[in-house]
């Protein structure tokens, strides 16, 4: 599943055709059109190893016996550049590059046990493609999810120990009482 078309989201394509062609073993790649459209110079060699499903935002897929419903979040600062969110099953949300929730995908993320949600910038800091730590943990609040991961840190942040440690202060001082991780590299949990 493809969020958009940006390197960090999506140059994984390269190297799941590479992984495909050589255990001669077929994949599906679920993206949007306008978003495939980007990678036309690896679309011919995709062919016998990736098939392609096309999402549309609202329309639910199912994969591997689970259902996950697209939904649109903005992202780039480009106009119209399509960026995807993603509903899990009933369990599960996961937007990693957001800059704000619209109103139509909040029904998406409402209530849910687990969200992994955009916190690139530090408090603070500011870019208009990418949601702040503060902005996340509030997004999660009043969406009164379960539990926040945080995602997408960048080099904003001051050292993990150290970043987690100030996220608690805050909540504690907003009386914010999901509970909140910091993710990283190789983190996992189950759902």
């Amino acid at each position: 599943f493809i969020t958009h078309g940006h390197a960090d989201s999506s140059s994984g394509v390269y190297d799941l055709v590479r992984l495909m062609s050589k255990q001669k073993h077929q994949s599906t790649l679920y993206v949007e059109r306008e978003t495939w459209e980007q990678f036309s110079e690896i679309s011919r060699r995709v062919k016998p190893w990736v098939t392609v499903r096309y999402l549309t935002p609202g329309v639910a897929v199912q994969a591997c016996g689970t259902r996950i419903m697209p939904f649109r979040v903005p992202h780039s600062t480009t106009d119209g550049f399509p960026t995807l969110g993603f509903r899990i099953g009933k369990d599960l949300v996961y937007a990693s590059d957001v800059s704000s929730i619209p109103k139509d995908s909040a029904s998406y993320i409402r209530g849910v046990k687990h969200l992994i949600l955009d916190g690139c910038m530090w408090f603070g800091k500011k870019t208009a493609s990418h949601l702040t730590v503060d902005k996340t943990i509030h997004i999660a609040a009043r969406l009164r999810v379960e539990h926040l991961y945080i995602t997408q840190v960048s080099h904003s942040y001051p050292a993990h120990t150290e970043a987690w440690w100030k996220i608690r202060a805050f909540c504690n001082k907003q009386k914010i009482t999901i509970p909140v991780t910091l993710a990283y590299d190789g983190y996992t949990f189950t759902v």
